[in-house]
């Protein structure tokens, strides 16, 4: 893990120079000296905590924390102290802790579900789990990799709209309740394979400014997802919530706020509902 630097944070600050100042003009640059300094002190109570839960729930001893340089500059140092070690790797957890710590400062009514399948990682699966996060599954695979660091069912869902047999079994077993679907087909397996199973309906998006669509593969449109509510009231399931996947590498807004607005609308139609599941 690597820490911001201290020496680095306090370099921004603004020095007040030689020439008299008024007093509002001192007073608005010690409030910037204390914004500063205080955004440094919740960094550092992040990182420490990790540090120290990690040594603790996992058992994980002679964790280096690099205060300062690049994890560049840390992975030439690994070669130096082991050449004989033919590859070497290395993970920043520090840019997932910040990462995350963004996240909860910035959407702080938005609860995070890591995909696992996007770098499933040990490590970061742990941090994750330690922090709060919850987790996207798409396989028994993902499952059981979630539930070795601790993680409660509760916390998974099972986002695969087309679950394997063996699979949907696993999750049963492990009553991990939470999952996907998009078509009737699914719908029915699921009901007769797990009928105390949580679902989510998941529908089409406009992914044409994504870099990686999924639409073509994924997600139902919005006059089939009706008939998947009907449906879901018939057969006498749970249905929790909505999900949308606008695609990899989404560079437009826009694709978001069109498919919220399905969303709403099919959430008005099926009330209750319980969840909206974004990605």
């Amino acid at each position: 893990m690597s820490l911001p630097s201290t020496d680095n944070a306090r370099s921004n600050l603004v020095k007040p120079s030689k020439d008299k100042k008024t007093k509002k003009t001192k007073r608005k640059q010690q409030q910037r000296k204390r914004t500063v300094k205080k955004v440094v002190v919740i960094e550092t109570d992040v990182f420490s905590r990790t540090q120290r839960l990690l040594e603790e729930v996992y058992g994980l001893s002679g964790i280096e924390v690099v205060i300062s340089g690049s994890p560049a500059q840390f992975l030439h140092e690994m070669i130096l102290k082991e050449p004989s070690v033919e590859c070497h790797s290395i993970v920043d957890l520090g840019s997932v802790i910040h990462q995350l710590h963004n996240w909860k400062q910035l959407l702080p009514r938005v609860h995070p579900y890591y995909a696992i399948k996007s770098f499933p990682n040990v490590n970061i699966i742990r941090v994750m789990h330690l922090l709060g996060v919850s987790f996207d599954c798409a396989s028994a695979g993902e499952i059981k990799a979630c539930l070795s660091v601790g993680a409660n069912p509760k916390d998974i869902i099972y986002a695969n709209p087309a679950k394997g047999f063996k699979h949907l079994e696993y999750a049963r077993e492990q009553n991990v309740k939470k999952m996907t679907f998009d078509n009737k087909e699914e719908l029915t397996k699921i009901q007769k394979a797990y009928p105390d199973a949580e679902l989510v309906l998941r529908i089409a998006a406009n992914d044409s400014k994504s870099l990686m669509p999924f639409g073509y593969k994924f997600g139902s449109s919005f006059a089939y997802a009706v008939e998947l509510i009907d449906m879901c009231k018939e057969l006498n399931v749970h249905l929790e919530g909505i999900s949308f996947h606008v695609g990899s590498g989404c560079y437009d807004p826009q694709a978001y706020v069109d498919t919220i607005k399905s969303a709403k609308r099919l959430f008005d139609y099926s009330n209750p509902l319980e969840c909206l599941y974004v990605s």
